[in-house]
């Protein structure tokens, strides 16, 4: 179980596999407390409520799980528990 529920999936799709397979360079893990701790560091330094699958790249970079390069990260709040992400907010604002 994991908070960003976008990320959760049982099989990835044949076309997404094939692309994944030709281009990525690599897969980063990230826990749940890291992704909740990028989703407060959005909010504190934009004020933007992105959805915490968003905010995945956000906690690989910020625990240095991606190589220092030029990186572009789309950030996205069309999938967001309101209610949910101001709690997890919330509690790591006052960690």
């Amino acid at each position: 179980m994991t908070i960003s529920d976008g990320a959760r999936t049982v099989q990835i799709g044949e076309r997404t596999f094939a692309v994944l397979s030709k281009l990525c360079a690599g897969i980063s893990l990230v826990d749940d407390d890291r992704c909740a701790a990028a989703l407060a560091l959005v909010w504190r330094t934009t004020r933007l409520l992105i959805e915490p699958t968003s905010a995945l790249p956000i906690a690989a970079i910020a625990a240095g799980a991606v190589p220092a390069k030029r990186i572009g990260v789309v950030l996205s709040g069309g999938n967001v528990d309101a209610g949910a992400l101001a709690e997890t907010i919330r509690v790591e604002e006052t960690r």
